[in-house]
């Protein structure tokens, strides 16, 4: 059991480690939106403590749920949230651009933005940002015996890595001059570009698979597999623990098959060499598997646990050559 002086001093020293990676990401969102602000210099620090506000309630509800559902999350679907947090403060500097500028020429900005004069709001959506030091966090709070031990860990978090970003609040006071408030305008609209970009980039990842018309395998099939080793104790070994493991043939063959229909080959890197070409086939999958791997029984055992444990999408065309190292 962690006693609680010993969770807070990881989660601060978590924070002050990987504060320079926080001041990295949100750095720049933080000054583009401040410097855009015509406000006193309090005004300033209060703005920085409000984004630090928003930061600190989102971390105190990820440290909550990460330590009440524990070792139940296997892994974090990063990509999801880069994409939700990136469009979403993208967003709010983008409205903070159109806001300020209408603020700027004397002109009443529209009820539906004022959202964007809340920086406990921005604070609150960069939360979410899966950055590295956030999974480390996070992967530290599910190891965690319950919400209130997540909560501490991740106020200690937040607490380390404060330290980093309150110095925007003097970087923001340069928003004083209507010169530097121009500037972070442009650089507010650059910002929310970039991570546009990125979400649209993560997010086409996300949905790319769904279009992909290649079948998918599993090579722990029906189909043939053929075993084509350079030591043929090793090739019978091979077989042996294959057809162990697959309802499909398992043939042990001294050199590539050139067979028509689809099959595997199950091959070493010695066998295949340099020059791939031969074992790049229409309707053959080959998997290489780097020499060492096949040792010892044991190395074996760990590459067809491997196998099992993943699917493959095959281009029967041109044939696939797939790599375990």
């Amino acid at each position: 059991m962690v006693g609680n002086a010993q969770l807070f001093a990881e989660g601060f020293t978590l924070g002050i480690s990987t504060g320079l990676a926080c001041l990295a990401t949100c750095g720049p969102i933080y000054s583009a939106y401040l410097m855009q602000l015509n406000r006193t210099a309090w005004r300033y620090v209060t703005a920085v403590l409000e984004m630090s506000l928003g930061r600190f309630i989102m971390y105190i509800l990820i440290g909550a749920v990460a330590g009440l559902l524990g070792t139940q999350v296997e892994d974090i679907q990063r990509d999801y949230f880069t994409v939700i947090s990136y469009l979403l403060f993208s967003t709010f500097l983008l409205v903070s651009v159109f806001r300020t500028k209408k603020c700027d020429s004397g002109c009443k900005a529209p009820r539906w933005n004022r959202f964007a004069d809340w920086p406990v709001l921005l604070g609150f959506v960069t939360g979410i940002n899966v950055c590295p030091s956030f999974l480390l966090a996070f992967s530290r709070s599910i190891t965690l015996s319950g919400p209130v031990a997540g909560m501490m860990f991740f106020a200690a978090f937040f607490i380390g890595t404060s330290l980093f970003l309150i110095p925007i609040s003097f970087i923001g006071m340069f928003g004083k001059k209507e010169l530097f408030r121009n500037i972070a305008r442009i650089a507010a609209v650059l910002v929310s570009i970039w991570f546009i970009t990125s979400a649209v980039r993560t997010g086409y990842t996300i949905v790319k698979p769904y279009f992909d018309k290649r079948p998918v395998i599993n090579l722990l099939d029906n189909e043939p597999m053929y075993i084509v080793l350079q030591n043929r104790a090793k090739a019978e070994m091979c077989a042996l623990k294959l057809a162990q493991n697959r309802p499909g043939k398992v043939i042990i063959s001294d050199s590539l098959p050139m067979l028509k229909g689809t099959h595997y080959i199950f091959t070493d890197s010695l066998t295949i060499g340099a020059d791939t070409s031969n074992a790049r086939r229409a309707d053959c999958f080959t998997v290489v598997v780097r020499s060492g791997l096949l040792e010892s029984p044991d190395s074996l055992e760990r590459a067809i646990h491997f196998l099992k444990e993943y699917h493959f999408r095959f281009n029967s065309v041109k044939g696939d050559l797939f790599y375990v190292r």
